[in-house]
């Protein structure tokens, strides 16, 4: 485990520092310095903490890293991607590990899909027999949350928590009225 210092760093330290000196490049924007020490400066965590993902992926594809500047920052504040786990359930250990895949992109936006149903015609044309899923927990009205795969809210909870830690934002998407199939299966008076 490498050792964590406060102060300057030494040759081939690699050194974090957050300043004001960098706001230009916004909240995820961030500067690279390498000569004697390799230092990323940043002005919030985020934009340090994409640093350290460009650091990762340099080392992946360089067995030494040339000295210089390079400054990054993002053109657009949103990016993302949509997962639908209402139609096809995903354990939360795969979200896990895409929360983590799309920060070493610097993606900082995962939306996930909660609820939806199947499509009609392949189920006998009758929407009482179409396969729908809702795919949180819900304490009040139980029937709602699929037997086939769900996520408890304390589940939920730790992978927001997680995706924070990790700079990627988890939007939980409820899609109504036209994907609430499931909610009018559990409660037939809303339908």
């Amino acid at each position: 485990k490498p050792a964590i210092k406060i102060g300057h760093p030494g040759n081939s330290d690699i050194f974090l520092e957050l300043s004001d000196a960098t706001s230009r490049l916004g909240n995820e924007g961030y500067q690279m310095a390498i000569a004697e020490s390799l230092k990323i400066t940043a002005s919030a965590y985020k934009g340090l903490f994409w640093g350290t993902r460009t650091l990762l992926q340099l080392l992946e594809q360089h067995k030494e890293i040339p000295q210089g500047l390079a400054v990054d920052y993002p053109t657009y504040s949103v990016r993302g991607l949509v997962l639908d786990v209402g139609r096809k359930f995903f354990s939360m250990d795969f979200l896990r590990k895409y929360v983590k895949l799309l920060s070493y992109y610097k993606m900082n936006d995962f939306q996930i899909h909660l609820n939806d149903n199947g499509f009609k015609k392949y189920f006998g044309d009758n929407w009482d027999s179409t396969y729908a899923a809702f795919r949180l927990e819900n304490d009040t009205y139980p029937g709602l949350t699929s037997r086939d795969g769900h996520y408890s809210k304390q589940e939920f909870r730790d992978l927001q928590t997680l995706g924070r830690k990790y700079g990627v934002l988890i939007v939980p998407e409820i899609d109504v009225p036209a994907h609430a199939l499931a909610l009018s299966h559990a409660v037939p008076a809303i339908g």
